[in-house]
C-alpha cells in the first residue's frame, strides 16, 4: 500500500481552508432563503462520507425516503426521524417520537403512545395523522401497486392502522406477531420506517413519484433537527434548525432526560459526500478534509492510527478497530445444484476450507471465527454460545484434509492425475460466485478447495446478485442480514417458504428445506422476544442446520470506522457505546447527537 504521506500544520491548514471553500460554495445557485444561510466556519462543519459509493449521488433530487433506489443514509436519516431507534451495540431499544406501547393479549394488536411536544419543521405538532397516514401509504400500496420501498413489507403484517387520539395509535396486524414494534416500527442499522407528515402527504397524488425535494417549499420537511439546503451530485448540505423540538425542555423525561440527544447537536451544517476510493477518502481523513470515513480495510486502518493520532475508531487501537455487524460471513452450499446434492460432499468441503487462514488474510487476523450463522451481539450471545457447542460437536469450523478426502471417498468420488475429484471418470467441476464486498476473498477459499482436490472457479461478475439469488452457481460467498434483538430473524433466513427453485430469484439462496426446522421456527414466532423458552427451540433447529451442512461459516462482519478528532470528539466508544459509528446505518443522527466541538 501506498505510505499517506504526513502532512504539515502548512499543508493542513491549505486542506481546511479549501474544504471551508468547499463547504461555503456548496449553496452556489441556491435560492436566496438557503444562501442567506452559506456563512459556516469549517469548526462548526461535520463532514461525512456517504453511501452509496461515487463519485456522484445519482438520486439528489428525489428525497422522497420510499422511492425504490433511494438511499436515506445520505440525506433523509438526518431530516427524518422514527417511532424507536435501535443501539445494537448495547442491545437498547430507544423510544423516540413514540414514549410506549402495549400489545393485547394474543399479539394482534399494539397501541403505541407517542411524544408530546414534537413538531414538524414549519411548526406543526406531530400527531397520530402522521403515523397513520405514513403506514396507511405503505400498506395500501403494498397491496396495491407495490411501488414504494418498504410497502409489501408492511403490507405483509398490517392489517390496519387506525388512530385512537391526537397522540395514540393502533396497529392491527394480519397475524400474532410479538416482534412487530422491534421489527416494523424500530429503525435499526439500515432498516425501518421514518415517519413522514401527513399534512405534507395529503398533497400527493403519486407517492410513488413525489420527488420530496423542493427548497422554496421547504421540502423535505422533517422533524429532526436538520434541514436540507442543498442537495447537489457532489454533496447533501443540512443546516442544524436550532428550533428544533428535542432541545425543549420536559420533552424528555426519566432515563432518556440525560441521553446525549436530549439536546442540540453540536454541528451546525453537516455535509455528505459520496464514498470514494478507500485510499484516496483515507488521505481527506488524515488531512482534515472530512470528519467521518465510512469504513477502512485493516491494512489502512493500520497505517492511519500509526501515523495520525488525530485518528481513533470504537476500539482506538485495538483489534478490531471497530464493532461486529449482523452480516457474518459463510460460503453456502446450493442444496439444488447437482454437486451440492450428497450431504458428504459438503461435509467434504467444509473439511477442506480453512476458516483461521481466511482470517489471516482477508481480516489481517483482526477477526473472530464464526461457528453459527448468528452475530455476536450481547442480546444474542444465550443462542450463539448453544448453537457453538452444536455446531463444533458435529465439525463446524474444523480444517481437517483427512476426514474431507474420506468423505469423497465414501461419496465415490475419485482423484484424477491432476489431483481433482472425479466421479465415474468425469471430473466434477463447481462454480463459486461472490458478493462485491466479499470478492478479495474468494480467491483465498477457492484455493483452499482446490488444494484438497476440488474444481472450484471463481470469476467477478457484474451479474453476481442475479447468480447468487437465481441459483445459477454451485457456491455462494456471502453474509447474513438476520437477527438484530431475537433468533427469529435468522430463522427465518432458512424458512422454506421462500425456497423458489433454480432460475426463480430468492434471497434465501442455499435452497435449504427442512420441515422441522420449519415447525421450529413457526413455534418461535408466536413466543414473546427472547422468552426463556426459545433457547432449546433454536438449538434444536441448528442441531439440523449443522448436521445437513447448510454452509461453512467464516468470520464475523466487522465496521471498522475511522473518525478524525479535530474538529469534533466525544465519538461512540468502547467505555460509551451510546450508538453504532457506522455510517451505512440509518441510526447515523444519534452519533450527531453525541459529538462534541473541539475546545
Amino acid at each position: 500500500m501506498r505510505k499517506m504521506s504526513t502532512p504539515s500544520r502548512r499543508t493542513v491548514g491549505r486542506r481546511q481552508a479549501g474544504l471551508g471553500s468547499l463547504a461555503l460554495g456548496a449553496l452556489v445557485g441556491l435560492p436566496r432563503a438557503a444562501a442567506a444561510q452559506a456563512a459556516v466556519d469549517r469548526k462548526d462543519t461535520l463532514i461525512v462520507e456517504a453511501w452509496p459509493p461515487g463519485p456522484t449521488y445519482r438520486n439528489h433530487g428525489n428525497l422522497n425516503p420510499f422511492a425504490v433506489g433511494n438511499d436515506p443514509r445520505n440525506h433523509i436519516a438526518f431530516v427524518y426521524e422514527a417511532l424507536y431507534f435501535w443501539n445494537n451495540l448495547k442491545g437498547e431499544h430507544i423510544p423516540f417520537l413514540a414514549t410506549s406501547h402495549q400489545f393485547n393479549a394474543d399479539n394482534t394488536e399494539v397501541v403505541v403512545k407517542l411524544r408530546q411536544g414534537v413538531t414538524w419543521a414549519d411548526g406543526k405538532p406531530f400527531t397520530a395523522d402522521d403515523v397513520v397516514t405514513t403506514f396507511e401509504m405503505l400498506r395500501q400500496n403494498g397491496e396495491g401497486k407495490k411501488d414504494l420501498f418498504l410497502a409489501t413489507d408492511v403490507s405483509a403484517d398490517l392489517a390496519a392502522t387506525e388512530k385512537v387520539d391526537g397522540l395514540t395509535v393502533k396497529f392491527k396486524l394480519k397475524r400474532p406477531d410479538p416482534r412487530f414494534v422491534l421489527r416494523t416500527l424500530t429503525v435499526r442499522f439500515n432498516k425501518g420506517i421514518f415517519i413522514l407528515p401527513a399534512h405534507v402527504l395529503a398533497t400527493v397524488a403519486d407517492p410513488a413519484a413525489f420527488t420530496n425535494f423542493d427548497l422554496d417549499k421547504g421540502l423535505p420537511i422533517g422533524t429532526g433537527p436538520y434541514k436540507v439546503v442543498a442537495s447537489t451530485p457532489e454533496r447533501v448540505v443540512m443546516d442544524r434548525r436550532d428550533d428544533w423540538w428535542g432541545a425543549k425542555p420536559g420533552v424528555w423525561t426519566g432515563a432518556q432526560a440525560n441521553a446525549n440527544y436530549t439536546d442540540l447537536p453540536a454541528p451546525r451544517r453537516l455535509i455528505t459526500v459520496p464514498r470514494g476510493e478507500q485510499q484516496q477518502m483515507a488521505q481527506q481523513l488524515a488531512g482534515g478534509q472530512i470528519d467521518w470515513m465510512v469504513e477502512a480495510p485493516v491494512p489502512i486502518m493500520k497505517r492511519l492510527l500509526e501515523q495520525y493520532p488525530q485518528i481513533t475508531t470504537l476500539t482506538d487501537r485495538k483489534v478490531p478497530y471497530g464493532h461486529i455487524d449482523w452480516w457474518p460471513t459463510s460460503v453456502f452450499f446450493n442444496l439444488d445444484a447437482p454437486a451440492m446434492a450428497d450431504v458428504r460432499v459438503r461435509r467434504a468441503m467444509a473439511y477442506a476450507i480453512n476458516p483461521k487462514q481466511v482470517i489471516d488474510i482477508f481480516h489481517d487476523g483482526a477477526a473472530d471465527q464464526a461457528y453459527t450463522p448468528y452475530p455476536d451481539f450481547p442480546v444474542l450471545r444465550p443462542y450463539v454460545k448453544d448453537i457453538e457447542e452444536v455446531a463444533k460437536a458435529k465439525g463446524v469450523g474444523s480444517f481437517d484434509p483427512r476426514r474431507s478426502q474420506a468423505l469423497m471417498s465414501e461419496a465415490g468420488y475419485v482423484k484424477d492425475g491432476e489431483g481433482l475429484w472425479s466421479k465415474d471418470g468425469k471430473r466434477v467441476e463447481y462454480v463459486l460466485t461472490a458478493a462485491t464486498a466479499l470478492e478479495a476473498m474468494a480467491p483465498v477459499v477457492t484455493q483452499q478447495l482446490r488444494r484438497q482436490g476440488f474444481d472450484v472457479q471463481f470469476t467477478r461478475r457484474p451479474d453476481a446478485l442475479q447468480v447468487i439469488y437465481g441459483g445459477k452457481t454451485d457456491l455462494v460467498l456471502f453474509g447474513h442480514g438476520g437477527s438484530v434483538f431475537d433468533p427469529e430473524d435468522t430463522m427465518l433466513l432458512y424458512h422454506s417458504k421462500f425456497y423458489r427453485p433454480v432460475g426463480e430469484i430468492t434471497t434465501r439462496f442455499h435452497r435449504w428445506r427442512n420441515k422441522r426446522f420449519d415447525e421450529l421456527t413457526d413455534q418461535v414466532a408466536v413466543l414473546p422476544v427472547n422468552d426463556a423458552r426459545l433457547r432449546p427451540i433454536v438449538k434444536e433447529a441448528f442441531s439440523l442446520w449443522a448436521e445437513e451442512a447448510v454452509e461453512v461459516p467464516i468470520a464475523q462482519w466487522y465496521h471498522r470506522i475511522p473518525f478524525n478528532t479535530t474538529y469534533w470528539t466525544n465519538w461512540p466508544s468502547e467505555a460509551d457505546p451510546y450508538q453504532s459509528p457506522t455510517v451505512s446505518y440509518w441510526t447515523t443522527m444519534l452519533v450527531v447527537h453525541g459529538l462534541k466541538q473541539r475546545a
